[in-house]
């Protein structure tokens, strides 16, 4: 993405940066349907985000949390910046933060874009550099990690507050020269008539003259994305304990009858937990039927031997889960497949780390 600061000899503020870009679904690493944008802003020192989505999946409010990401090589590093809401099939929120320490060492134009992470297992991200999103090669800070980037921002914010009471710089209408007009997100993008300041990744620049660059239609079809390894999803990979997925034919013919109950977790966090099979799973909802063929799942099948049935004591919602390690390499695998919680089993390690379950929230089943 390219940046262009503004020469203060023009009567225009220096440093000001403006654009828009457009967030896609991501399904098993695919990348699927528009789902709005999000508005990033630089000004004085401070970065806004307004996050505006469409036509996302949810009945209820449920958390959202974004992160930043870095480019690493062939990897690259996710930076937690908050988390949003979303409430029904939309969501609207802001994030701001200092546009010099984004993460406590980044900058605003380090980030090669956004990731954002649904409560159920969603996944939307949005890419302004010139190289293809790839979500599951975005590695993402520990919960641990989470609560202390959240903590560290908070203190800047009450750092900020009071500086701006002692000295508030005012801008008004007339010399903020800026016409805030934002794209439908709810339809897709048209094409600009005339000459358009585009961004690679279907991001658009703004100039400060007051007129707002059209965006031109992204069809998904047209960002190119390296071809997947034809095992990928299929192996943990640089892990030495790889394990393939058993086919098909094998976990199908495995017993069908849920097991009895058990107590892999000592708090009750997670109640009336039983041990199932990819067969039972004839027993879930509609809309969570296609996890049968989650390779996830699956690879946690293969290696354990069963899958977790379970319900929240909090709000009463059913989890399903798959056992597993607490490592970055396997966190990556969870998160990319829908599992992003994971919750550890009580008096249980094994050599590579923490055993217990990724999870993710289904709809009640038909049990």
């Amino acid at each position: 993405m390219y940046f262009r600061d503004k020469d203060p000899k023009e009567g225009h503020m220096p440093g000001y940066r403006r654009f828009i870009a457009y967030v896609y679904e991501y399904v098993q690493g695919k990348k699927g349907d528009g789902k709005g944008f999000i508005k990033v802003e630089a000004r004085n020192g401070i970065c806004r985000m307004s996050f505006k989505l469409r036509g996302i999946q949810g009945r209820d409010s449920a958390e959202v949390r974004a992160y930043g990401y870095v480019r690493e090589g062939n990897s690259a590093r996710g930076i937690f910046l908050g988390k949003g809401d979303l409430t029904g099939s939309q969501a609207e929120f802001d994030l701001e933060m200092g546009e010099e320490q984004i993460g406590g060492s980044y900058s605003l134009s380090d980030l090669g874009g956004l990731l954002i992470l649904g409560k159920n297992g969603e996944i939307y991200a949005s890419g302004w550099d010139e190289q293809p999103v790839r979500p599951d090669m975005i590695m993402l800070p520990s919960q641990q990690e989470e609560k202390e980037e959240k903590s560290r921002l908070s203190e800047e914010e009450t750092y900020e507050d009071k500086a701006a009471d002692s000295d508030t710089l005012q801008i008004s209408p007339e010399e903020d020269g800026v016409t805030d007009t934002e794209p439908d997100s709810g339809a897709a993008p048209v094409e600009s008539e005339r000459e358009n300041s585009e961004i690679p990744g279907g991001s658009a620049y703004q100039e400060e003259s007051g007129e707002t660059e059209k965006i031109p239609e992204e069809s998904p079809a047209q960002e190119e994305i390296p071809e997947a390894d034809p095992e990928y999803g299929e192996r943990v990979r640089e892990s030495p304990d790889t394990v393939r997925i058993a086919d098909e034919a094998v976990m199908e013919s495995q017993s069908a009858a849920p097991q009895e109950a058990f107590i892999p977790f000592f708090d009750e966090e997670i109640t009336d937990c039983q041990k199932v099979t990819p067969a039972d799973l004839r027993i879930l909802g509609r809309r969570d039927r296609g996890l049968m063929n989650n390779n996830f799942l699956r690879y946690g099948m293969k290696n354990y031997g069963h899958l977790l049935l379970g319900k929240r004591r909090e709000d009463g919602r059913y989890i399903l889960g798959v056992p597993g390690i607490y490592e970055r390499q396997e966190s990556l695998m969870a998160n990319m497949f829908g599992f992003p919680y994971f919750k550890e089993c009580a008096g249980s390690r094994e050599r590579r780390g923490r055993f217990g379950y990724w999870y993710r929230l289904i709809d009640t089943p038909q049990v």
